[in-house]
């Protein structure tokens, strides 16, 4: 007979991936044995038992009273309405689309605001500051208007001929003549 050179016994590979598979199987049951046992070991505590007294005369009768109903206040329930003027914003169409706050000397200024006066006298001032404006002194009102508005929304138009010089100003909203809303905006040439 010829001898191949192979060894007899177990392929060392099959070896190892069989004690693999022991240790995995190992390691899963014993923990979950483990904690059958601590469960088994414990007693279930029973539960505290009180009697009763119950009275089984049948001659007994119950007496529905009715309890007289508690007045209550009508409660009036107010919405969360913003008062004032709000939603101020300068925009360079009459729609108010365009946004900005940023416009050419040559440009007018649509105002847009609303408006809801508590009093309903919405008597509405708009003023012009300067801000930093080349030849004037910071603060001075160089520009106002006033007059009564319907609300909610009004669109105002400023600056129609080109009034404003190039600089920084502050446009002032106040409302029966208090303050309400400032926005800072500019005028470039």
């Amino acid at each position: 007979m010829k001898k191949t050179g192979k060894k007899k016994g177990m392929d060392p590979n099959i070896l190892i991936a069989i004690i693999g598979s022991l240790t995995t199987i190992a390691v899963v049951i014993i923990p979950w044995w483990l904690d059958r046992l601590d469960k088994s070991a414990e007693e279930p505590t029973p539960l505290p038992t009180t009697a009763i007294p119950v009275d089984l005369d049948p001659t007994s009768t119950f007496t529905l009273t009715p309890v007289p109903a508690t007045p209550t206040e009508a409660v009036t329930v107010t919405p969360n309405v913003q008062t004032g003027i709000f939603d101020v914003y300068l925009a360079r169409d009459e729609a108010g689309l365009f946004k900005r706050t940023t416009f050419q000397a040559s440009e007018t200024i649509f105002i847009v605001f609303s408006i809801n006066d508590p009093l309903g006298r919405n008597a509405v001032r708009v003023a012009f500051r300067t801000v930093d404006v080349p030849g004037f002194t910071n603060g001075s009102e160089v520009y106002y208007y006033e007059n009564v508005y319907e609300g909610p929304t009004e669109v105002l138009k400023a600056n129609p001929t080109g009034a404003l010089k190039p600089g920084i100003y502050i446009l002032e909203l106040s409302l029966n003549g208090e303050l309400d809303e400032t926005i800072e905006f500019e005028i470039t040439r």
